[in-house]
């Protein structure tokens, strides 16, 4: 970990920067932690321990005593001011000065306009520029020196996986505690459904998964899945149900050529006798979706749910009740015993 000061000329230390929070690590907090973390999650308990001499090194010998300090893995750098950030910054104006100067003056009209100075700069000027940062950077894996690697993975994740909340989103669960299908769970707290456990992290107070821009849509989108599987299936007559089992079968390869080319293009039509035959089985099997939200049987099943209130308490209506102000009613000039044009 590297904290980088800009700015002043005054390099930092440890002793002035000493009550700066996201640089200080505490041993008795990391301790409780690990032991914490050990005792409650299954991904700590297989091949992780506790180890005391770790902990004793985390500190400096100067902050052994204290039990709270800069850790040692933690780089202190210094980026001193120079003269790239008030050329790209400062104006031929004062901002302030020149402005005041003016209002004070007498009335009369002024030689030169003096107005603030506000513009933007396509150069680049900064201190270290990005070409310099991209060398470092690649410097420092060459020299084969530490360093994490974040990337997205090709491997599929199961929502069932009991990492899953944390390894999709380990900035949400950093413990790996409090996700989804938890095999330590008691039985009751087993009938914990997915759709409820969700329900309940977007409504936490002050919390940070309502917050994240992408966890309600994933959320969404496993519930979805979910309801896709236990809802929809296939119908069809019972007097066609074996015959149509047997055409099924024997139509099975040429299902797979004729996915594969309303893949490329939707509306084309099925051209050979293979294609053809799928096509009439297909016709004949009925998708049924039951309490699948979202789809079109779902919507016209709540529309005709409003139809049939609508019909049995007939229309809303909604009554609105408009008064006159107090100053523009002549009713309280009566209650005065004020004439109208009094009032």
């Amino acid at each position: 970990m590297c904290a980088l000061f800009v700015g002043t000329n005054i390099k930092p230390t440890r002793q002035n920067i000493a009550k700066l929070s996201p640089v200080l690590v505490n041993k008795n907090r990391v301790a409780t932690l690990i032991e914490f973390l050990l005792r409650e999650n299954s991904y700590y308990k297989s091949s992780v321990n506790f180890s005391q001499a770790n902990l004793d090194d985390l500190l400096i010998d100067e902050d052994q005593a204290a039990g709270e300090g800069i850790p040692r893995a933690v780089e202190l750098c210094h980026l001193p001011s120079n003269s790239a950030l008030p050329a790209a910054t400062s104006g031929y104006v004062g901002p302030l000065t020149d402005v005041q100067a003016v209002e004070d003056a007498p009335a009369e009209e002024p030689e030169e306009l003096v107005m603030e100075a506000v513009g933007y700069t396509a150069g680049d000027k900064t201190p270290e520029d990005y070409l310099n940062m991209k060398a470092t950077a690649l410097a420092w894996c060459l020299d084969k020196k530490a360093f994490l690697k974040m990337q997205a993975g090709s491997r599929f994740i199961s929502e069932r996986d009991p990492g899953m909340l944390t390894l999709a989103f380990p900035h949400l669960d950093p413990w790996g505690i409090g996700g989804f299908s938890e095999p330590l769970r008691n039985e009751s707290q087993r009938k914990l459904t997915f759709e409820r456990q969700v329900k309940n992290l977007l409504l936490q107070h002050d919390g940070t998964f309502e917050d994240d821009p992408n966890f309600a849509y994933v959320c969404w989108n496993i519930i979805q899945k979910k309801e896709v599987n236990r809802q929809v299936c296939f119908r069809t007559k019972p007097a066609e149900q074996k015959a149509l089992a047997s055409e099924i079968t024997s139509v099975a390869p040429a299902l797979t050529d004729l996915i594969a080319t309303w893949q490329k293009d939707p509306f084309k039509k099925p051209s050979t006798v293979a294609e053809k035959k799928a096509m009439r089985v297909l016709n004949k099997l009925k998708l049924v979706a039951k309490d699948l939200r979202g789809s079109s049987g779902y919507k016209q099943c709540r529309r005709n749910e409003i139809r049939a209130l609508i019909r049995k308490l007939s229309t809303p209506a909604l009554f609105l009740t408009i008064n006159p102000a107090d100053i523009c009613d002549p009713l309280f000039a009566a209650f005065a015993n004020l004439s109208t044009q009094e009032w």
